[in-house]
Parts: structure tokens; C-alpha cells; sequence
């Protein structure tokens, strides 16, 4: 029941105009109150989703125990942090500060948009209960390749380079996020999204094999951990040679993405606000 009222609350405030400064007062006011409801799903959710029981084993297992070392070292590092400064066994604490952190990044960066409300709508629709819910590395990866991005448009090469270091080490997969920094300010054409959608497929039944044949040889102890994971993602999830339905549900998704978003941009006013 929370979810879908949170859902109308969002759906309610997005509609809003911020037509004269009382507005505005009370826009800031709607916005503060679904960060903390956000927040509070997420921090307070005791059993809930797929994440809370296998971080559980993770949190509770002693340092040095093989469970522990197949984890990024940043994220182990917040785990064994939060341990030493608060309690070794208080495992909803832990969610609750994680949550805290990890979404309220995300509502600090989107608090600096044009219109933040509509930008914690779509995040909350698309993004929140998978990863705040249900990949908490993930999330937490994101909050900061969020900064990354920033550096990326202002053309800060060293400052994005060290954030995605650092979203690295709470989940390896933020290393796909590097050429962002040759993109982030080129508007790409239809053709030219087309054309990266149809090299994602290319490389997804013939280079990856390739891929993971060069992973196999690689024998070097600070990136074991690195390269186990990639293998992990490359072999059992979306990216490994089986066309996967999830596979197919994002390729028809760019495809009405790319459909649409000529005309969503010309009559939308808030277009502006991620594009």
C-alpha cells in the first residue's frame, strides 16, 4: 500500500505549476516530504524484497570468510564501517543508513534539476524498487556516477575519472560508464541509436564469447575479483549468448523510445528536464 502512495503522492505534486512564490514554498515542502517517504520505504523495510536476506548473510559473516571476499571492496568497506562505529549485528540499522545514503544522493542531485519532482516521478517509477530494493550496490554505484556525470558535461576529466573509480569499487559494472565522458554532451541522432542498438546485439552473440575466452587468461590478484564478477554478469545474466526476454524487453523499449521521443520533446515543456 505504501508504493501506491507514494506513487499518487508523486503523481499528484508533478501536476502542480509552479506558477508564483507561494507555490514555490510549497513545491520545496511536497518535495522534502516525498524524500523522506522514499527514504523511509527504503531504509524500513524489514524482510521485504530479494536483497534484504542475501545482504543479511553478507553483513553477519566474518571478515576474511570466502562470502565476504567475492564482494567490491567499497562496499565491504561501508559494511565493515557501519559495524564498527554502530553495532556488528544490527542489520536494519545498516538498511536504514545505507538507504539513507544511496537515495539520498540520488534526491540531492535531482533537487538541482528543473523541475525534481517530475525527475523523483520517473526515478521512482523505473529505478527505485530495483535498486533500492533489490540491488543496493547497484544503487549506490549510481548516486555516484550521478556526480560522475556532472563532471562528465563540465568536461572535468580527472574528478570523472576518480568518481567512477570510486562507483567501481561498489559495484564493478560502473566501469561501463567511462565513454560517457565522449558522449555526455553530443546529442545523438535516431540513426546513430539505431545503429549502437544493433552493435549491443552484435557483441552480444559474438564478441562476448571472445570476451570471456580473454577473461580466462587473466591471472592478476588485485583484478581476480573484478574479473570474476564480469564473468558472473557475462555467463548467467542478460549480457551472457542466450537471448534472454530481458534482452528483448530492452531492445523494445529503445524501439518505442526512439519511436516517441521526437514527438515527446516538441510537446512536452518538461522534455527539458533529462534531455
Amino acid at each position: 500500500m505504501i508504493y501506491f502512495t507514494a506513487l499518487a503522492l508523486l503523481y499528484v505534486f508533478a501536476l502542480q505549476k509552479q506558477n508564483n512564490k507561494c507555490w514555490k514554498i510549497h513545491y520545496k515542502a511536497h518535495y522534502a516530504l516525498l524524500a523522506l517517504l522514499l527514504i523511509g520505504i527504503a531504509g524500513f523495510r524489514y524482510g521485504l524484497e530479494a536483497d534484504y536476506w542475501a545482504y543479511h548473510a553478507i553483513f553477519m559473516a566474518p571478515a576474511g570468510s570466502a562470502l565476504v571476499e567475492r564482494y567490491e571492496p567499497g562496499f565491504m568497506f561501508l559494511v565493515n564501517f557501519y559495524k564498527r562505529v554502530f553495532s556488528p549485528v544490527d542489520y536494519n540499522g545498516f538498511v536504514f543508513c545505507f538507504a539513507l545514503l544511496s537515495v539520498g544522493l540520488k534526491i540531492l542531485y535531482f533537487a538541482r534539476m528543473k523541475n525534481s519532482i517530475i525527475a523523483l516521478y520517473v526515478y521512482f517509477t523505473l529505478l527505485f524498487i530495483a535498486l533500492e530494493m533489490n540491488g543496493i550496490r547497484q544503487g549506490i554505484a549510481i548516486s555516484v556516477l550521478y556526480l560522475a556525470f556532472e563532471r562528465a558535461k563540465s568536461r572535468q576529466l580527472l574528478p570523472f575519472l576518480l568518481l567512477v573509480a570510486l562507483a567501481t569499487t561498489l559495484h564493478a559494472s560502473s566501469l561501463l560508464f567511462l565513454p560517457m565522458y565522449v558522449i555526455a554532451n553530443k546529442t545523438l541522432s535516431i540513426r546513430t541509436i539505431v545503429l549502437l542498438a544493433i552493435a549491443s546485439v552484435i557483441t552480444k552473440f559474438f564478441i562476448v564469447p571472445l570476451i570471456l575466452k580473454l577473461l580466462g587468461k587473466i591471472d592478476i590478484p588485485l583484478l581476480h575479483l573484478y574479473v570474476l564478477s564480469v564473468k558472473s554478469h557475462l555467463l548467467y545474466g542478460d549480457s551472457g549468448r542466450v537471448f534472454t526476454v530481458g534482452f528483448f524487453r530492452r531492445l523494445v523499449i529503445l524501439g518505442i523510445f526512439v519511436c516517441l521521443i521526437g514527438k515527446w520533446r516538441f510537446c512536452n515543456p518538461y522534455s527539458t528536464v533529462f534531455f
